[in-house]
């Protein structure tokens, strides 16, 4: 689609902010015009949701198949980036260095405890420092320190993140209701939450602006059915776990859940508040426009999913944690002879309009 609505990923599980994220003022934005943003607004005028389970693709005309990879991912496929993720209350978040982890910004304080491999550690809740230029936040530890963390992801170092497979996790909602156009499925609305880890695959379709200050600080990934086997979208409870891509040797920490597109409507109504879904074939089904306006979709254009992009924030990132692990350029070699970190990853869900 020309313009999607950009939902955030996130959170919101309660239903007072649901109605924050509803009533959130729209935006524009470069692609279909509407930004819809999840709970805390982080800085983008939207209307939000959270993103909460990885949705699947899997067959689409059954919907008693609601699959859900909850088991860990194989090496080949990101086990690491699923070990290295910790549970912070009901959301997830990833160890950058000993004592420092990142979160996504909007999801708020989670909470004053992160668990990370089974092993409890209080968060001291003044340490909290915020990206102004992306949805990300970064906390310290009141005491301890995590026996191991990620490697971020670095362009730099690691090249361009489009067109690479990724590997993203989350803990959020089933796979809900098919959304039916012309007696075809055209995607899934979100289930239950639950709360469980689960993960997916996809490929990055490109890059967005997180808003008119930050271009290119968001990775989006289409929520398309040929892209890869099991691709996955974002849904409600997502926010904040881990996008994880394969480069030199190791599974690198790409990007951190954000926003899906949305709200849709099936008749454009002016009075039709719309549903919160994960679209592969958006052909006639209306999105929002920059006014608030339905629009109809007359390509089979996908829904996307977003990410903060991990690589376009590494100055800020590394200003505020020295020591974080971002491998320089001089170390390819070392990393080539096989000296590298087994990180460990997880999974995500994804979902967006047509390509730019």
């Amino acid at each position: 689609m020309s313009d999607a609505a950009l939902m955030v990923g996130g959170l919101a599980r309660s239903y007072l902010e649901r109605v924050a994220m509803l009533i959130a003022s729209q935006r524009s934005r470069l692609w279909r015009g509407v930004v819809v943003s999840v709970i805390g607004l982080a800085g983008v005028l939207a209307v939000g949701l959270d993103a909460q389970g990885v949705i699947l693709y899997t067959n689409p005309d059954d919907n008693s198949d609601p699959s859900r990879n909850t088991s860990p991912p194989s090496a080949a496929d990101g086990l690491a980036g699923w070990n290295i993720e910790a549970q912070w209350s009901s959301f997830l978040a990833t160890p950058i260095d000993a004592t420092h982890f990142i979160a996504a910004k909007h999801v708020g304080f989670a909470s004053s405890t992160i668990t990370f491999q089974n092993v409890a550690y209080q968060v001291d809740p003044s340490s909290r420092v915020s990206d102004p230029s992306s949805d990300l936040t970064i906390y310290t530890l009141q005491s301890g320190s995590f026996p191991t963390w990620a490697t971020l992801y670095s362009s730099a170092v690691d090249g361009s993140e489009i067109g690479k497979t990724l590997t993203v996790i989350g803990r959020g909602t089933q796979r809900g209701a098919s959304v039916y156009v012309g007696g075809s499925v055209a995607g899934w609305q979100w289930g239950a939450s639950d709360g469980v880890q689960s993960w997916g695959q996809n490929v990055v379709s490109g890059l967005y602006d997180y808003n008119s200050y930050s271009p290119n600080s968001l990775l989006y990934f289409n929520f398309d059915p040929n892209a890869i086997a099991n691709p996955a979208a974002l849904c409600g409870g997502d926010s904040s776990g881990g996008v994880f891509i394969y480069s030199n040797g190791q599974w690198k920490l790409a990007g951190i859940n954000y926003a899906v597109d949305s709200p849709w409507s099936l008749t454009g109504a002016a009075n039709d508040s719309g549903f919160i879904a994960d679209i592969f074939n958006a052909q006639g089904l209306y999105y929002k426009d920059s006014s608030g306006n339905w629009v109809l979709d007359p390509n089979p254009d996908t829904g996307a999913s977003y990410a903060s992009d991990i690589s376009n924030e590494l100055p800020w990132i590394e200003s505020m944690v020295p020591d974080v692990a971002v491998p320089e350029p001089g170390a390819l070699v070392l990393l080539a002879s096989g000296v590298t970190f087994l990180l460990l990853v997880g999974r995500f869900v994804r979902r967006r309009s047509r390509s730019a």
